[in-house]
């Protein structure tokens, strides 16, 4: 049972006639746009949105805006992110990228995140060449937080529920100066334990645990200057992944030796200067992030014998620069941008298999490992990756004639990356180090320019339909996990996508549909592969394809009662694979992980004396784990609901997710005793209560 407890507080002082200060807006590249005026697919997602749906983590957004896919890798960190069949590997560059107010979240191990104090969402589909900084070649999340304004305000809430469950969050804002001088902090405390019980050590497998905090400054010293500092750090105690076997009894028990853990701990820092005169507007973002992911450890035999367990640390230095001059007024016959990014990496990735069983560590293979040495014994892959990229990009959007607007847009991206890695075995008993395979140092470099065209028809004030045509890339990379040195490097990944969509809004309002269709004509597709028992790497699929629609649509049927549907269909295939080795073919194969469809349905009614009751019927379809498609999940639907009744201090709720208790896995991955797979499930029913309180 999942109880909770909301309390708010605002205290907005203003004296009559005084005079306020408008509210900063800040999601990058589109400052003060409205995204249902873009030419673009975009679905947004209000702070009312957010509470009403119960979304907690960036995964909680998607299935509920079209063609985007989360599927976990076990824990918070690696999430495979996919928008129309683009995804992200859990090596090299992201398909799809994550910006917090405009600055990019740099790397794939931040993407999992708690949200807090986040006042809006925006998910754009489709290749991101000049919207943000930091290329996006599928689609890009961007996340909006409070911004700190001339009225004072205060909020709190408490959760408590099932799985020991605790969330803690409060957060606070207001001016110092006035006019001049604002600031805001916000804090998230939350754990539970896990959803996975550990029969053999008597406790939890995945038990999670986080604090995080976020402060910004705003300073304004003069009315056209802006200047914006965030920091955020965050620190999770959690257990081990959430793996389990896709064919055992019951997903949601184990019977490991191993108790499992993972410490992490992330620092963001931001600063933001946007200056704005009648002839232009200047921003620049710069960024500063670092992660360490320390002392992991996991089962790996997912027995209760004591014989391998693995840990996969992680650390990350990253740096960006973004330097944006536009045009000031949105709404002017001729909008313009140049801009240029940098960002400077280092990462280090490490993962380690610790072999316990002496027996099976000097046993012949296949049993064994055939090595004369005694427990423990471990097998250490170590990189040191260096990269850089550099991008130069403009834009500019002219109004033909009254109703057609054209936007062309260029972007040049070069990247450079280079990789130390090397493979031991120490053996401690016998004071032994050797390397597996000898050390390896490769280098890569790719740079591609990338257009864009977009071809904007205003039929009526309220309807716009667009044409767009751009070419999409994502860099080659370093396989940090591969002995193999012929299969360390892959290519870069190329596509042209065409995107064909309408816009509209009816009854003042009242009614918003909005529908795309979109064709995506892939190069060297980028594709995850196991290649030996810890050993993995990044193949290219010469060509793939990725067709599919969407709709959003947001209607008030009846007074108090208001109607979302969110769809989205993608057929991603592989036109020509070939492994090269294992020597498969893999043509005409769907793309792995990447669902048929997604939807969801919701109806939301809200009567004048206050009940208010929410239903939400949700569905993916079926997608393969693999590339080979022989073991998938099968397509799933989730039902949630909310009933309350609220007035306009106080609110009580009543909320449950995944009510029928359907069972479904994330992915499954080679690596299981006897060839079975490893995967993760997903969420088991919740119930929950919800009391709030509003000043």
């Amino acid at each position: 049972m999942l109880l909770g407890c909301r309390l708010a507080m605002s205290a907005r002082p203003v004296s009559a006639g005084e005079e306020t200060l408008e509210p900063v807006v800040v999601n990058g590249a589109t400052d003060a746009a409205d995204p249902q005026r873009l030419p673009a697919s975009v679905s947004v997602l209000s702070g009312e949105d957010i509470q009403a749906a119960g979304i907690q983590q960036t995964g909680d957004v998607a299935v509920r805006t079209p063609n985007l896919v989360l599927r976990s890798n076990g824990g918070r960190d690696t999430p495979f992110f996919f928008i129309r069949g683009i995804g992200n590997t859990n090596q090299g560059q992201p398909g799809v990228d994550v910006y917090l107010d405009g600055m990019p979240y740099g790397d794939l191990r931040f993407r999992v995140i708690d949200l807090f104090d986040v006042e809006g969402i925006e998910v754009y589909r489709g290749p991101q060449a000049t919207r943000f900084g930091r290329n996006a070649e599928g689609g890009a999340i961007s996340l909006m937080t409070h911004q700190p304004g001339d009225e004072p305000e205060v909020q709190a809430s408490v959760r408590y529920g099932s799985y020991a469950s605790e969330i803690f969050q409060a957060s606070a804002s207001g001016p110092v100066v006035k006019d001049k001088v604002f600031i805001s902090v916000a804090g998230l405390s939350s754990e539970r334990h896990g959803y996975i019980e550990n029969a053999f050590l008597g406790d939890h497998l995945d038990d999670r645990e986080l604090v995080a905090g976020r402060g910004k400054l705003l300073l304004v010293p003069i009315p056209d200057l802006e200047i914006m500092l965030t920091g955020e750090v965050q620190d999770a105690q959690d257990g081990g992944r959430a793996f389990v076997l896709l064919h055992q009894p019951d997903p949601f028990e184990v019977r490991y030796n191993v108790r499992g853990r993972d410490q992490t701990e992330a620092y963001f820092a931001g600063l933001r200067v946007a200056y704005t005169t009648s002839a232009f507007r200047l921003t620049s973002i710069a960024t500063r992030q670092s992660y360490t992911e320390d002392h992991e450890q996991s089962d790996f035999d997912f027995t209760p014998a004591a014989v391998a367990e693995f840990g996969d640390d992680y650390a990350f230095d990253n740096w960006t620069e973004e330097v944006r001059l536009a045009s000031p007024d949105a709404s002017s016959r001729w909008r313009w941008q140049i801009g240029g990014y940098f960002e400077d990496k280092d990462t280090q990735p490490k993962f380690t298999v610790r072999f316990d069983d002496t027996d099976m560590i000097q046993a012949p293979p296949p049993d064994g490992l055939g090595l004369p040495f005694t427990a423990p014994v471990r097998d250490v892959q170590h990189a040191d990756i260096d990269s850089r990229t550099a991008a130069a990009f403009a834009e500019s959007t002219v109004t033909l004639i009254d109703p057609l607007d054209l936007t062309a847009g260029l972007r040049y991206e070069a990247f450079d990356s280079r990789m130390h890695r090397t493979h031991l075995l120490v053996a401690a008993a016998q004071d032994v180090t050797t390397p597996i395979v000898p050390a390896i140092a490769r280098s890569t470099h790719s740079s591609a320019w990338l257009p864009e065209t977009t071809l904007a028809y205003h039929v009526t004030p309220p309807v716009t339909v667009y044409a767009t045509v751009a070419r999409a890339y994502r860099p080659g990379g370093l396989a940090p996990l591969t002995d193999n040195v012929a299969t360390v490097k892959y290519h870069p990944e190329f596509d042209v996508s065409y995107e064909l969509g309408v816009k509209s809004t009816w009854l003042d309002g009242r009614v918003t549909a909005n529908a795309a269709l979109f064709d995506l004509e892939i190069h060297d597709y980028q594709v995850i592969e196991r290649v030996g028992l810890s050993s993995f790497t990044v193949a290219n699929a010469s060509r793939a394809t990725s067709r599919g629609a969407e709709l959003d649509c947001r209607a008030a049927l009846a007074p108090g009662l208001e109607g979302t549907v969110a769809f989205g269909y993608t057929d991603a295939r592989y036109d020509r694979y070939h492994d090269a080795t294992t020597g498969e073919r893999f043509d005409g194969n769907d793309v792995q992980l990447v669902p048929q469809y997604t939807f969801t349905i919701a109806l939301e009614y809200r009567h004048p004396w206050g009940f208010l009751a929410r239903a939400e019927y949700q569905g993916v379809g079926g997608y393969p784990f693999l590339e080979d498609n022989v073991v998938g999940q099968d397509a799933y639907q989730l039902f949630n609901s909310t009933l309350g009744y609220e007035t306009e201090r106080f609110g009580i709720y009543a909320f449950g997710d995944n009510l029928t208790n359907t069972r479904y896995f994330y992915d499954g991955i080679p690596g299981g005793p006897g060839g079975d797979l490893v995967t993760t499930p997903g969420d088991p029913r919740t119930y929950g209560v919800e009391v709030a309180y509003r000043y």
